[in-house]
Parts: structure tokens; C-alpha cells; sequence
């Protein structure tokens, strides 16, 4: 049987987002497309240069596409989270984050890129969300 072309442009992404299984993908919360790209080209630069994350250095081409910040020597990764009743702002803390204030349930936050894995197995937080770099036209 043959699925209608609208179906596929409906279930080929629905299942390469879903199926995505790196060494990040298995997190306590969702994260947005953007991000999944990311921990993708982070995985595969990782798997080239044999690096694990504790001290890998990211390509210039995975900064500039992904806006890291190096800040006293150390690249971070900046976005947005969500977060519910259990989250933990000492908990962050702990592995070096820099949360934002929060408006609502929503705040910025830069995460080392060493502690990225550890970042999206934290509890409390229920999105996560990779900032973009603003473009003028």
C-alpha cells in the first residue's frame, strides 16, 4: 500500500524528531526542534573528534551556527526553559547554569556545554528551548 504524499511530509519528521537517539535525546524533558538539531551536529563533531563533552571544543562552525558564548574560557549554550512547581534554581546552580530572572514559569539560561547532558536530565524544568541569533535585515 502506498501512503499518500501529505502523509509522509506529516510522518517523516514526526519520526526523525522522535527517533532521534543520541547521547543527549533521552532527557527529562522535551526540547525544541532547533535544539535537537544541535545536540545532533554536537554529536557528530563529538563522534569525529573522539571528545567526550567534559572537554570537548566546539568547531567555529558549530559556534557561529549555535551563537555560543565563551565566557572566562568556557562555551555555553543559551536558550529558554519552562519550568514547573519542582523546579530548582540551586539545582542549577550546582552544575554551573546561569538562570535568568523568570517571568512567569519562563526564563533564559546559559548551560556549560560540559554539563549540556546533565542540564536536560534536570527536574522541575518541562521545555527547553536553543536561542537564535537575531538577524536584521
Amino acid at each position: 500500500m502506498k501512503l499518500p504524499r501529505f502523509l509522509l511530509v506529516l510522518i517523516l519528521p514526526l519520526a526523525f524528531f522522535t527517533g532521534c537517539t543520541t547521547l543527549y535525546a533521552q532527557g527529562a524533558f522535551p526540547v525544541s526542534a532547533d535544539t535537537k538539531f544541535f545536540m545532533m551536529d554536537l554529536q557528530n563533531e563529538m563522534n569525529t573528534s573522539k571528545q567526550p563533552l567534559k572537554t570537548f571544543n566546539p568547531s567555529t562552525q558549530l559556534i557561529k551556527k549555535y551563537s555560543l558564548q565563551k565566557i572566562k574560557g568556557i562555551y555555553y549554550v543559551s536558550g529558554f526553559i519552562k519550568t514547573d512547581k519542582n523546579f530548582s534554581e540551586k539545582q542549577l546552580k550546582k552544575i554551573k547554569t546561569f538562570p535568568g530572572q523568570p517571568s512567569g514559569d519562563i526564563r533564559t539560561i546559559l548551560v556549560p556545554l560540559s554539563a549540556f547532558s546533565t542540564f536536560l536530565n534536570q527536574k522541575g524544568i518541562t521545555y527547553f528551548e536553543l536561542s537564535k541569533k537575531l538577524e536584521i535585515n
